[in-house]
């Protein structure tokens, strides 16, 4: 189970396990959070578990936020998810937004 909450300061916290079998249901609740806004924190501090298919929403997330115009950070990635992204070459897309 994985969820995201969006509070009044415009920072949607990420909250479960960013696996295959949750990440779609996260990806649709990310661009209902992304609507009619200029900026977007995503912070990932409780998230438990990650796999190879978070690193495929966070960039989706980073594709569709540009596309849309939308300033996309992202706060507390979890350290196994930066490690496949670094064997993946593509960390510095989610460290340097």
């Amino acid at each position: 189970m994985a969820e995201i909450i969006l509070d009044a300061d415009g920072c949607a916290r990420v909250d479960g396990d960013l696996v295959f079998s949750t990440v779609t249901g996260l990806l649709q609740r990310a661009e209902e959070c992304l609507s009619g806004r200029q900026t977007l924190i995503f912070d990932f501090a409780a998230v438990r578990n990650s796999d190879s298919s978070a690193l495929a929403l966070l960039l989706e997330l980073l594709d569709r936020s540009r596309s849309g115009g939308v300033t996309v950070t992202f706060r507390n990635i979890p350290a196994s998810l930066l490690d496949i992204a670094r064997l993946s070459n593509v960390e510095s897309l989610l460290t340097t937004n």
